[in-house]
């Protein structure tokens, strides 16, 4: 992804912890929850000095895996293509701030959620510039 000290660590972190971030999330709702594919299942991120990494971490059987590959895939999709609805991202803004400490700037928070609420242009480029699952491997 990018650096440390870029601003849109915020976002990215955000879009990881609704997406993979616990056992309310998207990935562990419907990997594990709901088609009972994995019996861990999450996403993260680490931003160093130069450059960053998401990944997505999945614990499952061997017979499983590539149907839990395909599904986390799908996610992948529908977050890009949906975005966030306001309730995540209320729910993520206030965990990013418990969390990390900090408080997330209002207009970018105001600025995000109207990008969400856009959903035919607004979720997809916001995506697209955090770099959220740009290194997802084709099938």
């Amino acid at each position: 992804t990018f650096e440390a000290r870029d601003p849109r660590r915020y976002p990215l972190a955000i879009l990881t912890n609704v997406f993979g971030g616990g056992m309310s999330s998207r990935l562990f709702q419907r990997v594990r929850e709901e088609l009972g594919l994995a019996y861990a299942v999450y996403a993260y991120q680490q931003v160093y000095r130069s450059n960053g990494v998401v990944a997505v971490y999945v614990g499952t059987q061997p017979e499983t895996a590539d149907q839990a590959r395909d599904v986390i895939r799908e996610e992948f999709g529908r977050l890009a293509a949906d975005g966030l609805t306001a309730e995540e991202l209320a729910n993520g803004i206030s965990l990013v701030e418990a969390r990390d400490g900090v408080l997330v700037v209002r207009p970018f928070s105001t600025s995000l959620t109207k990008a969400c609420e856009r959903r035919s242009r607004g979720p997809s480029s916001m995506l697209r510039s955090t770099g959220f699952g740009s290194g997802l491997p084709r099938s």
